[in-house]
């Protein structure tokens, strides 16, 4: 699904089989600078190079503000404007999804926007604004977004981090089309917006007909659709690319995410059932099964308000649990890492340590001066105070200035 991918160190190796995929360190935390000299044109690598922290800190609060900002615009909506909903989703879409590949090209991870979300999403763009009227069309993009896309949010960990446009952009993809198809299915007026086709009824004119469906409708169909892609992902990803991506140790497909990471996992020991040379052909197969599975409810979603609702809302639950986590875990302990570390210099020393663009600095040009302001002050003693009286802070050779 291509969420939250994260920065990734690999061994100096070329062969895929040989990479150490364990020593894999996941910290989700882009630097996005070089998306602005391949939209505007011009080099900020010297200029964010002098104001590197306060440029990025600056860049989060922007981020955090925005990401604020729209989920209320989202929650404003979805409370009683509803129409305008599918018309924020084909605004956003294109900009998020432009910023995730120029982010991911860089690295080499941008086979991931080949994964089966970014395609349920372009599938719901089709059916709202390309073909309102076909309601079969209307209800595999319900089921396909709220089945395995909806369901990859507790699965891959999405999480809703307000200052990180990579954890952001991935909540999009995977929540934003079941808000908007939730929003398409109970509130919008066939008659009046988009004239979209979400039940029979609207397809014959006779409101006798209903909005009743069939199993083949929300189950057959989207089956096929997510097959269909697997396929194709399959031909392009493990046959035609496989080359290019096995000699390149940065290339990073879900393939590599979700089963070369760990051989320990039972994932990587369940697709090598029949042996390496299948283990892609598997996990494909698998991956099918999935979907299906997660599709399964979406008949009773389809059929039923609150199911719908529940379902969507639990997941968005999820995402915002995660990104709790993230704040209060990662942030608050490198937080009191920092805090403890300050105070643990302010007792040793004496002296309130520098503090830099958030950094401790060991003052050790400082400290050497005071070395010698009291060396000096022995020889006009007569060098007959002891060493023992010395400040045990001023013992010793000071290294050089380093950050902490």
């Amino acid at each position: 699904m291509g969420g939250d991918m994260v920065s990734v160190k690999l061994q100096e190796s070329v062969s895929e089989e040989d990479l150490d995929y364990e020593a894999m360190e996941l910290d989700i935390d882009l630097d996005q600078s070089f998306v602005t000299e391949s939209l505007f044109g011009f080099d900020m690598s010297q200029w964010i190079k002098k104001k590197e922290a306060p440029f990025i800190r600056l860049r989060d609060k922007i981020t955090f503000l925005v990401g604020v900002l729209n989920y209320g615009l989202i929650a404003f909506l979805a409370g009683g404007h509803h129409s305008f909903l599918p018309w924020v989703y084909l605004f956003k879409y294109p900009v998020m999804i432009m910023w995730r590949y120029l982010s991911y090209k860089k690295m080499d991870w941008h086979y991931f926007l080949l994964d089966f979300c970014y395609y349920a999403n372009l599938l719901v763009l089709v059916s709202l604004f390309g073909f309102p009227e076909n309601h079969h069309l209307f209800v595999v993009a319900f089921c396909v977004v709220n089945g395995p896309l909806l369901w990859a949010v507790p699965l891959f960990r999405n999480s809703l981090v307000f200052h990180s446009v990579d954890k952001i952009t991935s909540c999009f993809i995977h929540i934003s089309p079941p808000v908007v198809m939730w929003a398409a299915r109970w509130y919008l007026n066939p008659t009046t917006d988009f004239k979209i086709h979400v039940c029979k009824a609207h397809d014959t004119g006779n409101p006798a007909d209903g909005c009743e469906t069939t199993w083949a409708d929300t189950f057959g169909y989207p089956v096929a659709f997510f097959a269909g892609h697997q396929v194709l992902y399959y031909l392009i990803i493990h046959l035609f690319l496989r080359k290019s991506i096995k000699q390149n140790p940065r290339a990073l497909t879900t393939y590599r995410y979700l089963v070369k990471s760990n051989r320990r996992s039972p994932t990587f020991r369940l697709v090598s059932v029949c042996g390496a040379p299948f283990r892609r052909l598997v996990f494909s197969l698998y991956y099918t099964v999935f979907a299906a599975v997660t599709i399964l409810p979406t008949f009773l979603m389809y059929q039923y308000f609150w199911v719908n609702f529940f379902c969507v809302a639990g997941c968005i639950v999820v995402a915002v649990w995660n990104g709790a986590n993230f704040y209060i875990e990662v942030f608050s302990r490198k937080y009191a890492a920092k805090y403890h570390e300050f105070k643990r210099r302010s007792t040793i020393t004496g002296k309130r340590p520098k503090v830099e663009d958030g950094k401790i600095i060991k003052q050790a040009a400082e400290d050497n001066d005071d070395n010698d302001d009291a060396s000096s002050q022995k020889k006009l003693n007569g060098g007959n105070k002891s060493s023992a009286d010395e400040p045990h802070h001023n013992q010793g050779k000071r290294g050089s200035i380093t950050a902490v």
